[in-house]
């Protein structure tokens, strides 16, 4: 299965860029197409710029497939993974990320059970709320961060940041 959207980005990028810059990522009016392929438990996402933003997570293209998905790969020339776009993906054990990806916004992996380990590139500049690393308690009903969870990236790096504030581990 291949489908394809077309969005107009929230944001406008430079792969130059040293230091975070919130204009980075709340302005833009270039249109990005993004595809997406699921094939034997993978899905690909590819295109350039920022993935769409869903209003509701059932709005997703691949949301009523997500149970079939073992490993996401987003592609070089994706900029920005948006709000949910992969979460409750319960099957998903391990995923690749572009060094041209500069934010991952809340919740994007949110309750992937399977999931226990991610490397972060140093191109990422910012990592929303409960991005990674964060399962739902049915007992405490609420969201909690998984203590078998690790993530890999650079010294001084967002991803380092991110893990320090949750509480994960950081290699």
């Amino acid at each position: 299965i291949t489908e394809s959207t077309e969005s107009t980005p929230e944001t406008e990028t430079s792969q130059t860029s040293p230091a975070y810059d919130d204009n980075l990522f709340n302005k833009g009016n270039e249109v990005s197409k993004i595809s997406w392929t699921l094939s034997d438990g993978v899905l690909t996402i590819s295109g350039n710029g920022n993935m769409d933003t869903y209003s509701d997570i059932t709005t997703i293209p691949w949301f009523s497939r997500r149970k079939e998905i073992i490993k996401i790969v987003v592609s070089d020339g994706i900029t920005r993974i948006s709000s949910y776009s992969f979460a409750q993906c319960f099957n998903l054990e391990e995923i690749s990320l572009p060094s041209t990806l500069y934010n991952v916004d809340d919740h994007a992996f949110y309750n992937c059970e399977k999931l226990k380990k991610v490397s972060i590139p140093s191109s990422v500049l910012k990592i929303g709320e409960q991005a990674f690393g964060y399962l739902y308690s049915e007992e405490n009903n609420k969201a909690e961060t998984d203590k078998d969870y690790t993530i890999y990236g650079e010294t001084d790096s967002e991803a380092e940041k991110y893990a320090e504030d949750n509480g994960i581990k950081f290699i």
